[in-house]
């Protein structure tokens, strides 16, 4: 997965979730006044997970998923950061949890790909 360069400058009011590469399984975003905080039910049949998050302001996101896999992420300040990752581990229903700290906006897309021949970059 190639993500884009941050971009600096003053924080929109949100975020739209960004492109991730696979089948896109679901997205969502923080909305422009609130963190976001959140759990859902997602199946990946079988297939790996991509996990594609753009986010900006003072903290933190976590994107944890229910089979003790978990990612965190610190969120800067004056930039939208785009940030990713693969998990390479065939699943079936997983439940995700979105949880943050501090004062972001975030966009999230959660896709599926096969296990080989993806670009995890």
């Amino acid at each position: 997965m190639t993500l884009p360069q941050p971009v600096s400058g003053p924080l929109p009011a949100s975020l739209e979730p960004p492109q991730a590469d696979g089948t896109t399984l679901d997205t969502w975003t923080s909305g422009p006044d609130a963190n976001g905080d959140f759990t859902a039910a997602l199946d990946a049949h079988g297939l790996g997970l991509f996990i594609a998050l753009d986010c900006g302001g003072a903290g933190t996101v976590r994107v944890a998923l229910s089979d003790g896999s978990a990612s965190l992420w610190t969120c800067s300040a004056n930039k939208v950061d785009h940030l990713g990752t693969f998990y390479g581990i065939a699943l079936g229903k997983v439940d995700v949890t979105v949880s943050t700290m501090g004062r972001v906006i975030w966009g999230l897309t959660i896709a599926s790909a096969p296990l080989t021949g993806t670009d995890q970059g």
